[in-house]
């Protein structure tokens, strides 16, 4: 029995190809043989818990080669780490596994991002210990970017906001998602009212100021307008390389903060990463501790704004400036 691990997307149909052989390593003739894969949530696994049985189609049936179809309808799956057993039912009546691993469905940007990290670096960490680094580098990347807290008593349709705002819900684009706006009263009864879902759109055309527009006046009577973002030192298109090297560094200070010596050995294929060799002892993983860090200061300072918003309030909107801030120098 080999074990190999299948990565697939949700919704999205492809062409699994297995070669079968023995266990002295031997091509198997599987002339006249059937066969299934099994997929399914639990390990060991058992005909009641399989989510998904699709059967076996012979390519050159001397040569053991088979394949598995998924369609569309088949990868309506939960993108999550499944398991699967591939078996072949030979002619004395055994039931043989042939392969078995991971099942693994991709299906949103976190996903696909840790598929992309991975094969940028050859790790084999699981999918649950990638998925753990990825989201602790999520949350540490926005400690880079300049938060943003914009209040405005005017009412208006659109309020001006800064325009290097930053992806912070991670869909690689800005959105509206990537704002929290409500409206709240000052003094009892202190209401707070979400108004996410009453943003039409972000126009962020102009490279000095951009606009965000609602679908009607707010603030309502009685009420101030509170607008949360994050924003960088530039654009986000400007700063994409930057931002995903600061995150996989992140990741890379989760798996060796994490993760005992053995492990970080065993799921790390490459010899160095981004050209820093990797000594696998004490000494050694806390050296290359230290440059992570460097890595993340050096980053950080790519991503970081170096000017900040300011909101006086005044007139429709808010009245939009910029200070800069002037870093220390040293004789």
């Amino acid at each position: 029995m080999l074990i190999k691990n299948l990565e697939t997307i949700k919704g999205k149909g492809s062409e699994l190809l297995f070669t079968c052989l023995d266990n002295d390593g031997n091509i198997i003739n599987l002339t006249g043989l059937t066969g299934n894969l099994i997929v399914s949530r639990e390990n060991p696994i058992v005909s009641d818990t399989s989510i998904l049985t699709k059967a076996l189609v012979l390519v050159i049936a001397t040569d053991g080669t088979c394949k598995v179809t998924l369609t569309d309808s088949d990868m309506a799956l939960d993108p999550q780490q499944y398991v699967y057993e591939l078996s072949v039912l030979f002619d004395t009546g055994e039931n043989r596994v042939l392969f078995k691993g991971d099942f693994v469905v991709l299906g949103d940007d976190v996903d696909n991002r840790i598929k992309q990290i991975k094969t940028a670096y050859g790790l084999t960490y699981s999918y649950y210990v990638m998925k753990d680094a990825l989201d602790y580098a999520r949350v540490e990347l926005k400690s880079a970017y300049e938060n943003v807290i914009n209040d405005v008593s005017s009412a208006s349709t659109t309020v001006k906001i800064c325009h290097n705002v930053m992806d912070t819900d991670n869909d690689g684009e800005i959105t509206v998602d990537d704002f929290n706006v409500f409206q709240y009263m000052k003094k009892t009864p202190y209401t707070v009212e979400d108004l996410n879902t009453h943003v039409s759109s972000i126009s962020l055309t102009n490279p000095y100021v951009a606009l965000l527009t609602l679908d009607a006046e707010y603030p309502s009577t009685n009420y101030t307008l509170r607008l949360e973002y994050s924003v960088g030192r530039k654009s986000y298109a400007d700063l994409t390389s930057y931002i995903e090297k600061l995150e996989e560094w992140f990741v890379f200070k989760y798996l060796f903060q994490n993760l005992d010596i053995y492990k970080l050995q065993h799921g790390i294929t490459s010899k160095d990463i981004n050209g820093i060799a990797v000594v696998y002892d004490a000494q050694g993983i806390s050296d290359f501790q230290k440059k992570i860090l460097d890595n993340i200061t050096y980053y950080s300072m790519k991503v970081s704004p170096i000017t900040k918003c300011v909101y006086n309030n005044k007139g429709k909107g808010g009245e939009l400036i910029r200070s800069v801030l002037i870093p220390k120098s040293y004789d």
